[in-house]
């Protein structure tokens, strides 16, 4: 499926002044990058998806990314503007989606980045990337769960 429209996803907490202003100019920024959309859990909560930008010659790395948005707010489509430089060093780009806070209670998240990490190792080899090479990352909240998933060993 295509990158997901923002606009069809269900509210958010409200953004904060500068949420807003993010918001703007991180869906700006990502307007009209393509990539593909694929479900890691079954259910359709479109929370639990992750956006794969291919690279045109791909080297097999993967780098897998969160974004932030306090745990409250954020989308994986925020992030699309990263993808073209990876993509054009051979990088694989995977935006990660996981359900937010307050209707999803700690440690949803880190369940969702674990289901979402499961489904890139099963499925990257069929987008460029090597399973073996995934490098994860993320922004304010996405770097949140990002450490988290460093120092465990259960997912």
């Amino acid at each position: 499926m295509p990158i997901r429209s923002i606009d069809s996803y269900p509210p958010q907490e409200p953004f904060s002044e500068i949420g807003i202003k993010y918001n703007e100019q991180a869906r700006k920024l990502s307007a009209g990058i393509d990539g593909e959309t694929f479900a890691y859990a079954d259910g359709g909560d479109p929370y639990q998806e992750v956006a794969v930008f291919e690279a045109a010659n791909p080297n097999g790395t993967v780098l897998a990314f969160m974004h932030g948005g306090g745990w409250v707010n954020g989308y994986k489509e925020w992030v699309a503007f990263m993808a073209p430089a990876l993509n054009a060093a051979g990088v694989t780009f995977v935006s990660i989606g996981y359900r937010l806070a307050p209707e999803h209670k700690w440690p949803t998240g880190i369940a969702d980045i674990g289901a979402a990490l499961k489904w890139i190792h099963d499925n990257i080899a069929s987008h460029g990337g090597d399973p073996s090479r995934v490098f994860l990352s993320g922004h304010s909240a996405g770097g949140h769960y990002a450490t988290w998933m460093a120092v465990r060993d259960d997912w």
